[in-house]
């Protein structure tokens, strides 16, 4: 266990230990032995085992991060934090009430335990299972193997219709006039990312113009505005070994259009490291067709809808995923990418992009 984090770990877990009896009844302790911490860039995991219940089951304690926070310590303390971690808990507690009573096949949520307050902390069940980007990034997708891709479809499916669900019923979704200023807030930021990180080499006018190409098309149209997930890729998508699917790590409340979720869906398998550096060969062309036209029936069913919205939102996605995986790749690697591969880089998500717009 490591020692900077020790005295936080066993404050949180005596105080678990002491209320597992009110939340599973006598007889139940945690395993001890079993604890353990997991660190990502914006929140750190502590997995605490349960002893004495015929079903296996894992806590998992959620407390929020900065990425420079190196200690529980130091994310505890942070005050600005606490409001996203009480947001946090109430989202995951308000997504659980609505699927406990939904009938969607194949679709489950992450069942909230409590909100511990002196450690900033979201108590939850872990959910079993696997991310659905192990799914896509298969290799027998790779190989073109019918089940697999058959099987990925259908988890596709059963993850469009969590996410109608959860915007129908979570979100308070509202037909309003298109958000102008918020959307080119988002382009501005991310054509600035993209100029920034590639030391102007990238020509961000001629993206800037066809997104305002674009714009001057869909503007007049109301759109879906509420609370989002804000991060709906597939390595946030966990498919159980029944196959039902769950989504996690939703934003708390933070509202925007609900295309943003959509478009994340949509895109995720053609902004995949793998299908960049192979130049969109890992994944067919085909099969992604087939994989957006079952995610748009899944959502939107009977419901009309304007496909040059949807692909709007997916062009932005996919300038948002462009712009921060070269930041990212530049902050990480305390270094700028090297001419050719960013030319190369460029010219997969340019074609990408005018795809949509």
């Amino acid at each position: 266990m490591d020692t900077a984090n020790t005295t936080v770990i066993i404050s949180l877990t005596d105080f678990v230990k002491k209320q597992l009896p009110e939340w599973y009844g006598n007889g139940v302790t945690l395993d001890l032995s079993g604890i353990s911490l997991l660190f990502y860039p914006y929140s750190f995991f502590l997995h605490m085992p349960v002893l004495g219940r015929s079903e296996e089951k894992i806590l998992l304690a959620k407390i929020k991060r900065q990425p420079d926070m190196g200690t529980l310590a130091e994310a505890i303390a942070s005050k600005r934090l606490i409001k996203p971690g009480q947001d946090e808990y109430a989202m995951t507690q308000k997504i659980w009430d609505v699927f406990e009573t939904e009938n969607s096949p194949g679709c489950i949520a992450v069942k909230p335990i409590a909100y511990l307050e002196n450690w900033n902390a979201v108590l939850m069940e872990k959910v079993a299972g696997k991310a659905l980007k192990g799914f896509l990034l298969h290799p027998r997708i790779f190989f073109r193997i019918r089940d697999a891709e058959e099987n990925l479809k259908k988890l596709l499916e059963a993850s469009a219709r969590w996410l109608r669900v959860f915007h129908d019923r979570v979100s308070d979704m509202q037909e309003v006039s298109f958000p102008l200023d918020d959307i080119w807030r988002d382009i501005d930021e991310s054509l600035l990312r993209l100029e920034r990180y590639s030391e102007g080499k990238v020509d961000i006018g001629i993206y800037r113009m066809a997104f305002e190409k674009a714009l001057k098309k869909i503007e007049k149209q109301n759109v879906p505005i509420g609370i989002v997930h804000d991060d709906f890729h597939y390595s946030n998508i966990l498919v159980t070994p029944e196959h039902q699917v769950c989504a996690i790590d939703n934003a708390g409340d933070y509202q925007a259009c609900a295309y943003v979720d959509l478009a994340t869906l949509i895109t995720d398998p053609q902004t995949r490291s793998l299908q960049i550096l192979t130049g969109g060969a890992f994944i067919s062309s085909t099969f992604i067709d087939a994989c957006k036209k079952i995610i748009l029936q899944a959502y939107f069913g009977q419901h009309a809808y304007s496909q040059k919205v949807i692909d709007f939102f997916c062009a932005l996605a996919i300038l948002n995923k462009w712009s921060e995986g070269l930041a990212r790749f530049s902050v990480q690697r305390q270094r700028r990418m090297p001419a050719f591969f960013l030319k190369r880089i460029e010219g997969y998500f340019s074609k990408l992009l005018f795809e949509y717009l």
